[in-house]
């Protein structure tokens, strides 16, 4: 299993949030693992090719990457919390990185990149940088999933 551990550009905001899922990482994992999210991923994964290469930013207990990984798609997983991190490297069987948004500067790699409410971490003001660097991390015709938590503003909830 390989770790990455490398965050530039990391800011109060980002260690705050970071911190709170280090520690809550168990309690994160086992409510949102189990979810059945198969409706998205057969809106997601209907015009990708065959073994297409998608990248999960921000993939928090790696539920996501595991569906992807087990219908035979090759998964670049990546959250900021080392915790979360090692828990979906255990459930998905693959390694996945530690890195921020901002560390991805791979260009044209993927067919497809999955951000299941992970960019809702962003600062306001740093959304449109990090939705162009994972956008450059597509190749031509790539697909770009991307929620978000109903609301106005930036706020903060238990941490």
């Amino acid at each position: 299993m390989t770790e990455v551990y490398h965050l530039r550009n990391s800011n109060k905001i980002d260690n705050e949030t970071i911190g709170y899922y280090n520690s809550n990482a168990a309690d994160f994992f086992s409510n949102t693992v189990d979810v059945d999210m198969t409706p998205l991923y057969e809106l997601f994964l209907k015009n990708l090719p065959p073994n297409a290469a998608i990248l999960h930013a921000g993939c928090g207990s790696g539920r996501d990457a595991s569906a992807f990984a087990n219908r035979g798609l090759n998964v670049t997983a990546f959250d900021a919390s080392r915790e979360l991190a090692k828990l979906a490297s255990q459930h998905c069987g693959f390694g996945v990185a530690v890195r921020h948004f901002s560390d991805v500067d791979e260009v044209s790699a993927y067919d497809a990149v999955w951000c299941c409410a992970s960019l809702l971490h962003v600062p306001r003001s740093e959304l449109p940088s990090q939705i162009e660097q994972l956008w450059q991390s597509l190749r031509p015709n790539g697909i770009f999933y991307l929620s978000f938590k109903l609301g106005d503003g930036e706020r903060s909830q238990n941490g």
